[in-house]
């Protein structure tokens, strides 16, 4: 499909010609959609001449072809919308097809009735859940918000959309930080080389941070690509010290008090589902270790420093720079009754040191 001012969703529409007694190839038609996937406007440049003539229904230049609105459950509403003489589009509501001989949008797992809000056929993934809501209702009841994309399970659309948009925001903070630096070495004479050293390991450790924030972003991408899983992003009570990925319910429960922890656990989920084997969940549904698969130590790496990239302050522990986030850092983070709170990484710590005291003892022998 080509694309008319970045408009890359739409249809070629083959129209029957007289003169050659079939179909040919005829106009681009493209598709406008809300935040929930519905298909709002469909139009085409009939003229080419790389712009779209909008007039009233009854001007035989307005380039708008299709013009629909939807009460929120997925009716279609009627009045003096634009709508021109053209072959049918069925895909409307959420941008699924409608079956117009059943009046039901097909979901791919199984058919959704919008004069009901209801689906024809249980959730497939029902058995599994303990949610009180029926599994024949649709999006828990709230269409203005969720979407079901397969028929099996809700996810909210713009849940990824908005942790993207605050992470942007951070990276033009730190970048703004890094030229108010950058600045003032560059202009003020009077700083000492210990001024001047202390700022240059901030600039760096600022461009560090905006490096993993950059991966972040391509961590939800891969997320929300994946055609195996949905993810919810589920906010915990600030005092809940709980943070994990686990399956649950059908879905891949991501969990965190805040967008920092958040980060944290995408970091987790995206490397496993790049991993060899995808993801894994143990028989409680946590999500399994990738990196260092006896202690998970290289996933608690990458996830605390993501962690810190967004927010240092997040921390269990007080890191100065994102190199501090190593062994010994993570090793070191106990629980509120002191107990280590990755007793693996804490063995394989103590293990290091143990080694390195015996190996100072042979030196000195």
């Amino acid at each position: 499909m080509h694309s008319i001012n970045g408009h890359e969703d739409g249809r070629q529409v083959k129209l029957y010609d007289e003169a050659v007694g079939g179909d040919v190839p005829g106009r681009l038609e493209y598709y406008h959609k809300d935040h929930l996937g519905n298909i709002r406007l469909t139009f085409s440049d009939i003229d080419q001449d790389g712009a779209i003539t909008v007039g009233s229904i009854y001007d035989p230049n307005n380039e708008i072809v299709l013009e629909k609105h939807y009460y929120p459950f997925g009716m279609d509403m009627t009045g003096a919308w634009f709508a021109t003489v053209a072959p049918d589009n069925a895909y409307g509501y959420n941008n699924k097809e409608l079956d117009e001989a059943m009046g039901l949008y097909d979901y791919g797992a199984r058919y959704y009735d919008p004069a009901v809000a209801r689906w024809g056929q249980v959730d497939p993934l029902a058995e599994g859940m303990s949610s009180p809501w029926s599994p024949y209702n649709y999006v828990l009841n709230n269409p203005i918000r969720l979407i079901d994309p397969d028929g099996m399970i809700w996810k909210d659309p713009n849940q990824a959309n908005s942790l993207k948009e605050r992470i942007s925001d951070k990276i033009t903070s730190l970048n703004s930080s890094i030229d108010a630096l950058t600045q003032q070495l560059t202009n003020d004479g009077d700083l000492s080389e210990e001024q001047m050293l202390k700022m240059t390991t901030q600039i760096a450790d600022l461009d560090s941070r905006i490096g993993e924030l950059y991966t972040t972003l391509s961590d939800i991408d891969a997320l929300r690509d994946d055609q195996h899983h949905t993810y919810d992003l589920v906010d915990t009570d600030a005092a809940d010290a709980q943070h994990h990925v686990k399956m649950q319910d059908g879905i891949v429960s991501i969990r965190g008090s805040n967008d920092a922890i958040h980060i944290h656990e995408i970091r987790h989920a995206s490397l496993s589902l790049s991993s060899e084997e995808g993801l894994q969940f143990n028989r409680e549904g946590y999500l399994l270790p990738t990196l260092n698969k006896g202690s998970g130590y290289g996933d608690e790496k990458s996830g605390y420093r993501a962690q810190y990239s967004y927010d240092p302050l997040s921390l269990p522990r007080t890191a100065r720079s994102i190199d501090d986030i190593n062994l010994d850092y993570i090793g070191g983070i106990t629980d509120d009754k002191g107990r280590a709170y990755y007793p693996a990484i804490k063995k394989r710590l103590d293990v290091r040191n143990r080694n390195i005291r015996k190996a100072k003892k042979r030196n000195r022998g």
